[in-house]
């Protein structure tokens, strides 16, 4: 099966290595995002600019606070204990954004009066081993519920390792229709 044209993966013969988690979970996602991309959709990247900006300004408080102000140690306490200080906060509002977003892939900018999280999970079953695909899409600022479909990764991945991108663009697109407030464009 071919991607259709413009999405980011276009190889016709896509194999991956189907017992490597890793890499069963990098290949979905990537047609997850891009398929929803496809679709008009625009990627926001304010939380990961925000991550960043955050991120700089710990990098910046532990450098200041390792060879902070020249003077001895008894002047500058006060300075070094702000910038512990702000350097676990800091880091504890990362470490907060980050697991409350785990399994987010793509957040895109308002269309259709919402703004669009999309998720996945990759979920092995331990009594009969199988691994399972878990998709989500929550329209923030609607009142519905977030849409979701978990499927065997055997719909999409035959034995051989061969990605069949149609079947997962159809499930993707299903989920897509589903959401609130969806216009044609």
């Amino acid at each position: 099966p071919t991607p259709p044209q413009g999405h980011p993966m276009t190889s016709e013969n896509e194999k991956v290595f189907p017992y490597d988690g890793l890499q069963v979970k990098i290949l979905l996602d990537d047609h997850f995002r891009g398929t929803v991309l496809n679709q008009g959709y625009q990627e926001q990247f304010t939380h990961s600019n925000k991550k960043l900006f955050v991120g700089v300004i710990t990098v910046v408080l532990a450098v200041a606070s390792h060879f902070g102000p020249l003077s001895k140690f008894p002047d500058n306490y006060y300075f070094l204990v702000a910038a512990v200080l702000s350097y676990i906060i800091f880091t504890s509002l990362l470490a907060k954004w980050d697991t409350e977003r785990a399994d987010t892939i793509l957040h895109t900018q308002q269309r259709h009066g919402s703004q669009l999280l999309v998720s996945s999970f990759l979920d092995v079953d331990t009594a009969t081993g199988d691994c399972f695909y878990s998709m989500s899409i929550n329209a923030l600022g609607s009142a519905s519920e977030p849409h979701s479909s978990k499927h065997s990764i055997t719909e999409y991945i035959d034995a051989s390792g061969q990605f069949y991108y149609n079947l997962f663009e159809r499930d993707v697109l299903a989920l897509l229709d589903a959401l609130p407030n969806k216009k044609t464009d």
